[in-house]
């Protein structure tokens, strides 16, 4: 390549040829050349000025939007710990309760302790606790679901709002479900670390609220968590304040039923329909509407009351998951996934107690790389494997002192320098004139050959080629002999040439001269019978008891159920070696059975798992073995049945549904029914009971799939459907509202079920629905609710200002209106 040329200096060198410098203005000349946009730009430089100006314009909001966040954060902080200060000043026995003075205007029945907190805010409602927790905080309640929504103690604007109590709750009563809301802060204050419930191991560490109305004081046991969506109308838990009059459309067992299918964790708390349920409502960030992107999810706690006499403890080491909860289809892939990384940590806590021993010691015999690719459930017969491997290379001291990366090098090492012995061994396996040789006289010759090296092997193979005309053997290959007993083993020989030489591998055992052994100590021998290159063995065995060929067994395989036993029993031959009794040892399978007990040939064994199999080896006192293999099943279930009512009385016309409770749970029911009048139409477990005559009597029967014996009835009457006059009777007769508040009127109508409607005479002034009036400009209106032809009015006056809040629990407010769900 030819190289450009630089003009030359007076010495020779070439050197490159140098730019003329541009003069720097002043450093505001610089800035505005370099970031200010202006004519003479470039459009590339004009792009890049204007994205660097938003740019800058970005990160100076993101800083002012933190450092705003985080300061409010610290100061809410600061506030509520002042007030939490003073909480536990009077609740901590410091404060003589009963001597605490009372402000002018304080109700006469609220709780003396709650004092110093009206004097503050007279909205206060309670106060509530979750220990160890951030939540312990004042709780509001006003006539509306807004006011402390962004609102503090202190009635000043603040995101982090405070938890209220929702205003159709009457605290004094006190209602049904008292519901409390509170905001989801990522700072974890209000009840944002509610949605730690998630986790079991959360609710295991927290069961418990505390919260005190001011009115009285509790303590509630946590029997549901649920992620449900706001407004679902199959689960509408925020209308559910009064058992027996909500637009929820739920009475106290169709809502417990509907928690406990909804809880994310199964907890072990009862619930009845007497019982006083806390709920605690926040926001849940994990899901969205499909359609309008806003967010509806919801995380509840649902919690009940501990009764008179009741301990405040919950058994919590027996809540599990809730493997199938109903959940919102938006919801459903979210939680899964929860639960799968849940269940996995769970799985993987069992799997370390089960497999943590064996893991231990695996780690002796393979690389961290190895036991990655080795299941747990084959980690036993991997280490018998590879311990069977490296006893036939390594020393007994290399075994016990190397680390598994020492012994697997080594091994490797040992195994390379044997590739010219597998050699060997495929030389003879492919000769044809030495297939009468046995493995055990491959492996030996394969052995000399190595000693000679490759270019002597078919000589050495031909001469061995002669030996397999010749045939040796004993007439035992193995014998039990007594100390002092002699035996003069024969050996047959044909072909070759000589006598038979004879040797033993331990003399002070067992001695042998010219094939006769002679018993000499306790111990164990090999006798070996050599001509013409042919070799023949005999085990021998000196024992100082009588000799007696001894034989145990065992069933091939027992069942044995979950928490059941099952007794094993071995049969030893003769009675004198039985007498004294087997070893019993559980040899795999450990953690699926447990050893009850055992008694000389007997096992008592329980089961632990079900679907896993286990093994149990008996040894007689002479090493004899017998194996059997225990299959463990899932404990027998008791077949059941029963039915939500054991008798009907209905009007000519009404139908009622019948629901068995059966068990197993997925057993079919069988319905029938004797008598005239009624008919049923069954569907599964339920069957729709219909009053088809005056005066008719029926039994409805749903008979157990699986077991016919086990029956369930219901006695059923039917008697005539008279008309029954209407009465309508309305809350109020006048009310007065500012404008943009509003209040609920209450319609009681009889009989049940009768249907209503309301309308107002000015809009304008007053809107109604579902009893809720709104107050939309200053006058007068008259709202009217009909029933049947009968009606009642309310004269509704709509004022600038100047309307007053009740009390909490004031009996105005409908604790059965139909409310929105509060966005937190």
């Amino acid at each position: 390549m030819r190289m450009q040329q630089h003009p030359a200096e007076p010495n020779g060198r070439n050197l490159p040829q140098r730019r003329p410098r541009k003069k720097k203005g002043n450093l505001m000349q610089r800035f505005v050349e370099n970031f200010v946009p202006n004519k003479n730009d470039s459009k590339a430089d004009l792009i890049r000025k204007i994205v660097l100006i938003v740019a800058v314009i970005v990160l100076i909001g993101s800083v002012v939007y933190i450092s705003s966040y985080y300061g409010e954060s610290h100061s809410n902080r600061e506030k509520n710990a002042v007030l939490q200060s003073m909480w536990e000043e009077i609740t901590g026995g410091n404060v003589d309760v009963d001597s605490i003075d009372v402000p002018d205007g304080y109700p006469t029945d609220y709780l003396k302790k709650f004092a110093p907190l009206y004097e503050q805010n007279s909205d206060i409602a309670g106060w509530i606790t979750i220990a160890d927790s951030q939540v312990n905080y004042p709780v509001m309640q006003t006539n509306n679901n807004t006011d402390y929504d962004r609102t503090d103690f202190e009635k000043k604007s603040n995101q982090h709002g405070i938890p209220f109590v929702d205003y159709r709750v009457n605290l004094k009563k006190p209602s049904t479900n008292t519901i409390i809301y509170g905001h989801n802060m990522t700072d974890g204050q209000m009840f944002g670390e509610l949605l730690n419930y998630k986790s079991l191991a959360y609710y295991q560490q927290h069961p418990l609220i505390d919260f005190d109305s001011v009115y009285s004081e509790g303590m509630y046991k946590i029997f549901g968590v649920v992620v449900c969506k706001a407004d679902d109308p199959e689960f509408s838990y925020h209308n559910f304040i009064e058992a027996n009059n909500n637009p929820a459309n739920m009475n106290m067992e169709t809502f417990i039923t509907k928690v406990r299918e909804r809880s994310l964790i199964n907890s072990t708390v009862d619930v009845k329909t007497d019982d006083k349920i806390l709920t605690l409502s926040t926001c849940d960030y994990s899901f969205r509407d499909p359609v309008t992107n806003q967010r509806i999810a919801r995380f509840v706690i649902f919690a009940r009351k501990v009764r008179t006499g009741e301990a405040e403890t919950v058994d919590v080491a027996n809540a599990k998951l809730n493997a199938n909860p109903v959940m919102p289809a938006e919801w459903s892939q979210y939680i899964q996934k929860q639960q799968a990384e849940e269940l996995k940590r769970q799985q993987e806590e069992e799997a370390n107690k089960q497999y943590g021993p064996i893991r231990e010691e695996a780690k002796k015999w393979f690389t961290e790389a190895e036991l990655a690719n080795i299941k747990d459930e084959d980690l036993e017969v991997e280490i018998a494997r590879r311990k069977e491997t490296m006893s036939h290379y390594l020393d007994s001291n290399e075994l016990a002192t190397l680390t598994a990366e020492e012994k697997l090098a080594l091994l490797k090492e040992r195994q390379e320098g044997d590739a010219l012995l597998d050699q060997a061994i495929d030389a003879i396996y492919d000769n044809p004139d030495l297939d009468w040789m046995s493995s055990s006289e491959v492996e030996a010759f394969a052995r000399e050959l190595v000693k000679v090296g490759k270019s002597q092997w078919n000589a050495k193979m031909k001469e061995m080629a002669k030996a397999g005309e010749i045939e040796l053997t004993l007439d035992k290959t193995a014998l039990t002999l007594m100390v002092g007993d002699s035996y003069e083993l024969t050996a047959d020989t044909y072909g070759g040439s000589g006598s038979v030489t004879w040797t033993s591998s331990n003399e002070s055992v067992a001695k042998v001269s010219r094939g006769t052994v002679t018993a000499r100590k306790k111990g164990t021998a090999t006798i070996t019978a050599i001509y013409s290159g042919r070799t023949a063995t005999c085990k021998i065995t000196v024992t100082d008891e009588e000799v007696v060929e001894t034989s145990i067994s065992l069933p091939s395989s027992v069942e044995v159920a979950v928490g059941s036993t099952a007794t094993i029993h071995a049969s030893v031959t003769p009675d004198a070696i039985a007498e004294k009794g087997v070893t019993w040892a559980i040899t795999s399978g450990k953690n699926y059975i447990e050893e009850i007990d055992h008694d000389g040939y007997e096992f008592l064994v329980k089961g632990v798992v079900a679907g896993k199999t286990a093994k149990i080896t008996a040894t007689t006192k002479d090493g004899k073995t017998a194996t059997c293999e225990i299959k463990v099943v899932e404990a027998a279930v008791e077949n059941t049945i029963g039915l939500n009512s054991t008798s009907l009385s209905l009007k000519k016309g009404e139908t009622a549904v019948l629901k068995a409770n059966i068990t197993p749970s997925n057993s079919d029911v069988k319905w029938s029914i004797s008598g005239s009048g009624v008919t049923i139409a069954p569907n599964g477990a339920e069957c729709t009971v219909i009053a088809e005559q005056d005066g008719a009597t029926a039994v409805v029967t749903a008979t157990h799939g699986k077991d016919s014996s086990k029956k369930a009835t219901c006695n059923v009457s039917v008697s005539d459907a008279a008309p029954s006059e209407i009465i309508l009777t309305l809350d109020q007769t006048s009310l007065t509202l500012e404008i943009g508040k509003e209040a609920v009127l209450v319609a009681s109508v009889q009989p049940a079920g009768t249907a209503v409607t309301w309308e107002s005479s000015s809009p304008s002034v007053a809107t109604v629905s579902d009893g809720i009036v709104v107050a939309t400009g200053v006058g007068e209106a008259t709202i009217t609710v009909k029933a049947g032809g009968v009606s009642k009015t309310c004269k509704v006056t709509v004022v600038e200002g100047g309307a007053s809040q009740p009390e909490n629990g004031n009996s105005s407010i409908d604790e059965s209106g139909n409310g929105e769900v509060p966005t937190l």
